[in-house]
Order: C-alpha cells, then sequence, then structure tokens
C-alpha cells in the first residue's frame, strides 16, 4: 500500500506539472486547475507516507517538476511583479493569487473570475498580469480551518498562524511559525522548513510563485485579514525563512 502511494504521488506531480506549464502556455483554466491539483495530492500523499520509507531527498526530488513550473513560468512570461494574495470574495470563492506583470501594478478584482488566466484584455500595461486560482496551498487552507474549527475569514491573524503551524508541523514539513505586525507590515519567520528545496530554490522565484507550503500560510494571512497581501521580500537563512508581507487594504478598495 504504501509503494502505490509513493508511486501514485510521484505520478501526481509529474503530471500535473505537465498540464498545468501547458495550460498557462495555452490560457486554459481547466489545465491550470488540473496541473495545480495534481501537484498538491501527489505532495500531500507522499508528506503522509512514514518517514522510515521515504526520506526528504526523495520528497525534494519529487518537487523538481513544480520548481521549473515556477521559474518556467515568472521567467517565460517575463513577470516582474511579486505575488499578490487576493481573500476569497464573489468573483473568486477560494481567492487566488496575482502575479503582476510589472512592479508598479494596478489592479481592478471586479474584473476576475475563476475563469481568468492571463490578464491581458485590460487598458493598462500595469493590469496585466497571471492569475492563479485558487492559490496554491489551497487544500492546506481548508485544513489550517478544520484545526481550528472556525472560517478564517476576518479573524486574528494569531489564529491563522497557530493553525497553519500546526498542521504543517503535524506534516513534519516545518518547525514552527512566529509572525511580528507592525502597522500594515507582517514579518513571517518560517522555522526549519525540512525539505531542503526550499533553500535551493531562489528567493525571487519564491516571491513570484511560492511552494505550497509558503503559499498556504499567505492565502490563510490574506483570508483572516480580509486584505489583499503583498510579498515584499522573502529572505533565506540557515533554519528559518524571512518573509515581509505588506496589506494592500481589503476587497472594497480593490474593486
Amino acid at each position: 500500500m504504501i509503494k502505490i502511494k509513493f508511486i501514485s504521488g510521484s505520478f501526481l506531480i509529474g503530471i500535473g506539472s505537465i498540464l498545468a506549464y501547458y495550460g498557462a502556455i495555452l490560457s486554459n483554466q481547466a489545465y491550470i486547475n488540473l496541473g495545480i491539483a495534481g501537484i498538491f495530492l501527489g505532495l500531500v500523499i507522499i508528506s503522509l507516507l512514514p518517514s522510515n520509507y521515504i526520506k526528504y531527498e526523495t520528497f525534494e526530488a519529487m518537487m523538481k517538476p513544480y520548481l521549473t513550473l515556477s521559474k518556467n513560468l515568472t521567467s517565460n512570461l517575463t513577470l516582474e511583479g511579486k505575488a499578490i494574495y487576493i481573500p476569497p470574495y464573489e468573483n473568486l470563492p477560494k481567492g487566488g493569487t496575482f502575479i503582476p506583470l510589472n512592479e508598479d501594478f494596478d489592479l481592478d478584482i471586479g474584473i476576475l473570475d475563476e475563469e481568468t488566466v492571463f490578464l491581458t484584455n485590460v487598458s493598462r500595461e500595469k493590469e496585466m498580469g497571471l492569475l492563479i486560482a485558487p492559490p496554491l496551498g489551497y487544500e492546506l487552507v481548508k485544513k489550517f480551518e478544520e484545526y481550528s474549527e472556525t472560517n478564517l475569514t476576518n479573524t486574528d491573524l494569531s489564529l491563522a498562524i497557530t493553525s497553519a503551524s500546526s498542521i504543517l508541523k503535524t506534516l513534519d514539513l516545518i518547525g514552527g511559525i512566529d509572525a511580528e505586525q507592525e502597522g500594515e507590515t507582517i514579518k513571517l519567520f518560517i522555522e526549519n522548513i525540512k525539505p531542503k528545496f526550499c533553500k535551493n530554490t531562489e528567493s525571487k522565484t519564491c516571491e513570484k510563485l511560492a511552494c505550497p507550503i509558503c503559499s498556504s500560510i499567505l492565502a490563510s494571512i490574506a483570508k483572516s485579514q480580509r486584505e489583499l497581501i503583498k510579498v515584499e521580500n522573502i529572505e533565506k537563512h540557515e533554519n528559518y525563512v524571512e518573509v515581509d508581507i505588506k496589506l494592500l487594504g481589503g476587497i472594497e478598495k480593490w474593486m
């Protein structure tokens, strides 16, 4: 049974990466959604295998297709902006991640929906970009809510952080999460991320399209604050990853 799970997880990650990449190239939202779902399910299946069966080196090898996908998408599409996490609202009931074409961006979330992939049919170049809906790690956010026994929408930041930390620690993916907030700025300290691929991935790639681990944390924060949030900076240290986030305002501000 364990071997079947391992093979299934590996297969899902590989196929998911191919579907997501070609879906982006072809502007096919269905392919992108299927691909992202495949990658995520594969990672979950593998991460739940007993530690005496699968080592992190193997887990990291399974992550390589996703990391290649992330780098290719942001590079080939010449996306210069950093990720904007959008909380759930009427048009995007599961939320989303928007990667602007330019660092100097603007966004009208009133024109977004779950079928949008490339935002190009707009009047200004600064409004263009790539939309991923739901955000990577969405299923993990649902697990965070199951743990806290509450909908994270418009809740305390501490509840979102505690829930995310507990679930990700249970999956043995991180050591813990600390957060500091000062005004519109939130600083995250994600301790001891177990898979080594995190350290080997360039910060500029993570700032645009984070892995499901970090993305789930960021999506849960956006949902709890009910604000769009922007990844300002990611710094990787020996035993932790530091993520700087800026609160950009609520749904009404960006309609």
